[in-house]
């Protein structure tokens, strides 16, 4: 647990997106309203890269550490220890799993 306290948070997201997904319009479809309000257009495809699997880990995370401390919701700064130290947590499992650069 020590070498995780140590550990800065990565620079930059290079984890990938965790839920990728594309919308294909066949060329007999309307033009529609995408997911990000944008207009799919007939006979194009659109891509969505969803969240990056480093925000999905510590999505998944975060609930655990409230718990585990038994959080204030009230207090800003257990909030934001609580967020910091999740995306501490996806940083190592992302470095344990290959995704990411040592950092």
């Amino acid at each position: 647990m020590m070498m995780l306290m140590e550990k800065t948070m990565i620079d930059k997201d290079l984890s990938g997106p965790a839920f990728p997904s594309h919308v294909t319009m066949t060329l007999t479809d309307k033009p529609a309203q995408g997911f990000q309000g944008d207009t799919l257009e007939p006979g194009k495809t659109t891509f969505y890269p969803g969240i990056s699997r480093r925000d999905y880990f510590a999505c998944s995370i975060v609930a655990a550490i409230i718990q585990c401390r038994k959080a204030n919701a009230q207090s800003i700064d257990e909030m934001k220890f609580c967020a910091t130290r999740a995306y501490k947590y996806a940083d190592e499992m992302l470095q344990a799993s290959g995704a990411q650069d040592d950092h």
